[in-house]
């Protein structure tokens, strides 16, 4: 839903927010085709 949403509206990109230590979520993510920003540090 989010992406068809995404595409609807125009927009170039969705990002997701996960702890580091949440390895299941990490992997349904990379699952589903996100790719790690991991250039980012978020304080």
């Amino acid at each position: 839903y989010i992406a068809k949403l995404a595409v609807e509206r125009n927009c170039t990109r969705v990002e997701w927010s996960v702890l580091d230590w949440n390895e299941p979520s990490i992997q349904f993510y990379r699952s589903i085709g996100a790719i790690p920003m991991d250039e980012w540090t978020v304080q």
